[in-house]
């Protein structure tokens, strides 16, 4: 059957994984779609279509993917493919909507990764099984778009039928673009975060706001220091986020009750933080978008905007040395750099 029917059950097999790969992840709220599309020069390469067909001209291949990630290097993706394959006495086309599942390493700026789309060509009057292998690497160019080239292998499973050619085999290369819009909202509390290994110890869900007094604890952390102080209680992020959670908003809500209630400070310096993951320009605007989420909150109950300063930070400075999952958790953070009056 020229593996026709492995295709098929391929197809069907990464349609269940997608499907129930999805519907959990959609239930929790989480906003973690891409859209790709990539386009570029396609040649065949299989003996039938290059002699007999005769496609030996170059040709134009161009897809356009909607993904959801449901782990940290792995994305399910749904979308079409489509190919124009040019020849001495015309031209032949392919449409092919696809599933599929696209592994990457996102460990590093440049993110290297591969792809497996199967579905199915309609070409002419034909539907014919279709499946694509690819490899490739993205750059941020944003902090939602990213480019990089993508090189592909293709093949069109043809009939078993008399006279019919051989499987259809291209290999191209393109240009991919990914759009990755961020969170729209908070996302929910989870017991064990599912998207990084190890997973942190579950925390205490917030239900009142934590007896803490803030000034006292940084007179007797910081005693004959009357000029600037750190706040002890640091509100903690996600990875990759700047949503607060029920923890950090207690905390500021902590913060703001402490500060709304002095009159001796002269400025309060927000103080943002990053993982050591991803690259430095990245974290650095990440900083800033969890600096300035803290602000935002800060002034909206009632602290004076000209009180509050913005310092990002970003991957520097660490809490906690390390790499592993704890060690990330505590450098994920927003402090609280306060400045006192002079004294008359």
């Amino acid at each position: 059957m020229r593996g026709r029917d492995h295709m098929w059950k391929l197809a069907f097999l990464l349609g269940i994984f997608t499907w129930q790969g999805m519907q959990p992840l959609a239930a929790q709220g989480r906003n973690d779609w891409k859209l790709r599309s990539s386009a570029g020069g396609a040649m065949m390469v299989s003996s039938d279509q290059l002699s007999w067909l005769a496609y030996d001209e170059l040709g134009l291949l161009a897809d356009v993917q909607a993904g959801y990630s449901v782990l940290p290097w792995l994305d399910v993706q749904a979308g079409a493919a489509f190919g124009l394959f040019l020849s001495a006495p015309g031209a032949g086309g392919l449409a092919a909507p696809t599933i599929g599942a696209l592994a990457r390493w996102p460990e590093s700026s440049v993110t290297p990764y591969a792809l497996l789309d199967v579905g199915a060509a309609f070409t002419g009057a034909l539907v014919l099984p279709f499946g694509r292998l690819g490899v490739g690497f993205e750059v941020p160019v944003t902090a939602s778009l990213s480019l990089g080239p993508v090189l592909s292998f293709g093949v069109v499973m043809q009939t078993n039928e008399p006279y019919s050619s051989s499987d259809a085999q291209y290999v191209s290369l393109g240009l991919a673009c990914v759009y990755a819009p961020g969170s729209s909202r908070p996302p929910p509390r989870r017991a064990a975060p599912v998207r990084r290994p190890p997973p942190p110890a579950p925390r205490p869900r917030a239900v009142e706001r934590p007896p803490v007094d803030i000034m006292k604890l940084i007179d007797r952390a910081v005693p004959g220091r009357t000029d600037q102080v750190e706040l002890l209680a640091p509100v903690l992020f996600e990875y990759d986020s700047d949503a607060l959670d029920e923890i950090g908003v207690a905390m500021l809500h902590e913060v703001r009750s402490e500060l709304a209630a002095r009159s001796d400070l002269a400025e309060v310096e927000i103080r943002a933080y990053a993982d050591a993951r991803g690259s430095s320009e990245y974290n650095q605007e990440l900083a800033t978008r969890r600096a300035e989420r803290v602000r935002a909150w800060l002034v909206e109950h009632g602290i004076e905007p000209a009180l509050l300063r913005i310092a990002a930070i970003g991957a520097n400075d660490f809490v906690e040395p390390g790499a592993d999952e704890p060690a990330h958790q505590q450098n994920r953070r927003v402090v609280f750099r306060v400045y006192r009056k002079e004294a008359p």
